[in-house]
C-alpha cells in the first residue's frame, strides 16, 4: 500500500515530449499492446484526439452536468444545440428516466427541466406524468419547465391541456402561505405570471385570497397567511414584528440589527448557510453568542443530512465567507466532514488523478457573468479526490496537467496528511495547475514506477490534447497498464458537459461516469466492489417510472 509522502522516491521524468516518445516506443511493436487498443473515433473540442460517448451516454454526461452557461470550450448556445440534437436520437422512456435521474440523483435544474419540456413537445404524457412531480419539486424547477416551454426551444409555445392540468395541480396542492414562498426569488416568469397563464381553480377560500394578493387585485387582508399580515404590518410600519418568511423578502424592510438577529436565529439550515456574508453585513455577527449558537446549527450533522447539501455548495460558502467569524467557517468544515461521510471504503489500493490544467479553472457550473460561482471545475476535483483520501487513507493522489508547460513536469506529487481537514487537503491540491491536459500522465507514471493499484480514478473535463497524450495515447497506456494488472479497473469522473472521453467504456474494467454528486461514489464504489459489468447509461435505464 502506499500513500502520496511514500511514492516520491521513484524517479519519473516527463521533461519533454522528445523523451516521453522515445520511451515508449514498445507500445507500437508488432502486435503488442497497441493491437487491443480500441481506435479513437471522435475529436475532442479542445482539439484532441478522444473516443464518442454514444448519443445517450453524451445527454447523459449533459444532463448531470450542465447547466446552460458558457464553458470553457463551449457556449450557452452550443451546449443547447448539442442537448438538443443528443436528445433527438433518444427515445422518450430513456429521456423521461434520465429527467429523473438528473433531478434526484445528479441535483441538477436547468437539463432535467429542458428534459421535461422535449417530452411534452413530443406529446408523450404519460411518461410526463410519471417524470413531473420528480422533477420540480420546487418552485424554481416548475418556473425553469414553465420557462423552457413558453421559449420555444423545443418547438412549441403553447402548453396544452394536459401540461397545463399538471401546472394547475401543483399550485393548488400548496398552502396560502406556499404559494407566496413559491414566487420568492423569481421574476421571469413571476409566480404571478404563471397563474395567468394556467388560470388555476383555487381550492379554499384562503388559497383565493392568496391568489388575489399575488396579482395585485383585491383581496382580504385579514384572510391572508397569519405571516403575511405581519408582513404588511411591518411594511406600513404598523409593526416591529417579524414574520416566517425568506430573507429576500425581509432586505428592504429596513430591519433593525436585533430583528435580523431574530431571523438569523429562526433560519432553515440551508439558507443560513446561503446568507452568511448577507448577515455578516446585516451586523449580526457582532453578536459572540448569537455567533456561536449559529455555529452549532451550521455543524449540527442531523441538519447537514438532512438538507442533502451537495459538497461543492459547503466549500462555496467556505470560500465566499473568508470575512466572517472563525466559529462560522469551522463549523462550515465540520459540516464538510458530515457531507462526505458516505463515502465509501474501496477494495484493494487506488490512485486518484485529477486534472489540474487551465481549462479546470472554469466555474464548475459555467460563466454567469457577475453571479458566476467562484468553484471552479478544479477544485470540485480537488474535493472529490480529498472526500476519498479521508475515507482510503492509503489512497495515491496526483494532480496533472501537461509536461513542458512553462519548464513542468507534468505531474504533480502532493503531499496530503488523510488525517487533515477534507477542505485543506482540497485548496492545497487546487493550487497546482495551469497549462494544456495530457491525460496519459497518471497512467505513464504507473506504468514507468513501481507502483500497482487496483482502483484508477480521474477526475477531469477529459480535454485532453497536450503533447503525447493528445495523440490519443490515454488509452493505450492505459491498456498497457491493464494487460499487466488484469484485476485493475478505471472510473473516468467527467464533470464538465462535452461529449467524448480519452477512454471508452470496457466491459469489466473501464467505467465512465458524469457529474459531481454524492450519487457518483455510489456508483464508483458499486463498480469497484460489486458489479464491474455496469455502466453510465445502464444506471439510468434501471430507474423506475
Amino acid at each position: 500500500m502506499y500513500n502520496s509522502s511514500t511514492i516520491g522516491k521513484w524517479s519519473f521524468s516527463l521533461t519533454n515530449e522528445r523523451t516521453i516518445i522515445m520511451a515508449n516506443k514498445s507500445l507500437f511493436k508488432g502486435r503488442g499492446v497497441s493491437r487491443s487498443t480500441p481506435i479513437p473515433n471522435a475529436v475532442n473540442e479542445a482539439g484532441g484526439i478522444a473516443y464518442d460517448l454514444g448519443a445517450k451516454h453524451a445527454l447523459a454526461q449533459y444532463a448531470v452536468t450542465g447547466t446552460f452557461n458558457s464553458v470553457y470550450y463551449a457556449n450557452a448556445k452550443d451546449q443547447l444545440k448539442q442537448v438538443e440534437s443528443l436528445a433527438k436520437q433518444c427515445d422518450s422512456k430513456f429521456i423521461a428516466k434520465l429527467a429523473i435521474y438528473a433531478r434526484e440523483n445528479g441535483k441538477m435544474k436547468d437539463t432535467p427541466a429542458y428534459l421535461l419540456a422535449v417530452l411534452a413537445a413530443r406529446g408523450e404524457i404519460d411518461l410526463l406524468r410519471a417524470a413531473f412531480p420528480r422533477v420540480c419539486t420546487n418552485s424554481k424547477m416548475l418556473f425553469n419547465f414553465v420557462q423552457i416551454i413558453r421559449s420555444g426551444a423545443v418547438g412549441r409555445k403553447s402548453f396544452g391541456t394536459a401540461v397545463k392540468h399538471m401546472i394547475q395541480e401543483w399550485l393548488t396542492s400548496k398552502t396560502g402561505k406556499g404559494l407566496f414562498l413559491s414566487g420568492v426569488g423569481h421574476s421571469d416568469p413571476s409566480l404571478a405570471d404563471v397563474i395567468k397563464m394556467v388560470h388555476p381553480r383555487p381550492v379554499d377560500q384562503e388559497q383565493q385570497n392568496v391568489f388575489s394578493y399575488l396579482l395585485n387585485r383585491e383581496y382580504d387582508e385579514s384572510l391572508l397567511p397569519d405571516d403575511l399580515q405581519i408582513f404588511e404590518a411591518l411594511k406600513r410600519g404598523e409593526s416591529r414584528k417579524v414574520p416566517d418568511l425568506p430573507f429576500q423578502v425581509l432586505t428592504n424592510c429596513n430591519l433593525t440589527e436585533a430583528q435580523w438577529k431574530e431571523v438569523a436565529r429562526n433560519m432553515p439550515w440551508n439558507t443560513l448557510r446561503m446568507n452568511l456574508s448577507n448577515l455578516n453585513r446585516k451586523g449580526v455577527f457582532a453578536d459572540r453568542k448569537l455567533v456561536n449558537e449559529l455555529a452549532e446549527k451550521l455543524a449540527d450533522p442531523e441538519l447537514v443530512r438532512k438538507f442533502n447539501v451537495f459538497p461543492y455548495q459547503l466549500m462555496t460558502a467556505y470560500q465566499n465567507t473568508t470575512d466572517i467569524p472563525a466559529e462560522l467557517r469551522n463549523a462550515l468544515q465540520q459540516a464538510m466532514e458530515t457531507a462526505v461521510e458516505n463515502v465509501p471504503a474501496l477494495p484493494g489500493d487506488t490512485m486518484v488523478a485529477i486534472d489540474v490544467s487551465g481549462s479546470m479553472s472554469s466555474p464548475i457550473t459555467g460563466h454567469r457573468g457577475t453571479v458566476s460561482t467562484v468553484t471552479r471545475c478544479v477544485d470540485v476535483a480537488a474535493l472529490i479526490a480529498s472526500a476519498l483520501l479521508r475515507k482510503n487513507r492509503a489512497t495515491v493522489v496526483l494532480a496533472f496537467d501537461c509536461a513542458g508547460w512553462a519548464g513542468r513536469t507534468g505531474l504533480h506529487i502532493p503531499h496530503l496528511n488523510p488525517f487533515d481537514a477534507v477542505l485543506t487537503n482540497a485548496n492545497i491540491l487546487a493550487g497546482y495547475g495551469g497549462g494544456g491536459t495530457n491525460c496519459s500522465l497518471p497512467f505513464q507514471f504507473l506504468n514507468n514506477g513501481k507502483i500497482k493499484v487496483d482502483n484508477i480514478i480521474l477526475v477531469s473535463d477529459n480535454e485532453s490534447w497536450s503533447g503525447y497524450g493528445g495523440r490519443g495515447d490515454t488509452c493505450a497506456e492505459w491498456c498497457k497498464y491493464s494487460a499487466k494488472y488484469r484485476n485493475a479497473k478505471l472510473v473516468n469522473i467527467d464533470i464538465q458537459p462535452y461529449g467524448t472521453t480519452q477512454v471508452p467504456d470496457i466491459k469489466g474494467k473501464v467505467m465512465n461516469i458524469g457529474g459531481w454528486s454524492d450519487t457518483v461514489f455510489a456508483i464508483m464504489a458499486e463498480f469497484f466492489k460489486r458489479d464491474p459489468s455496469m455502466n453510465f447509461v445502464g444506471v439510468i435505464e434501471s430507474v423506475e417510472l
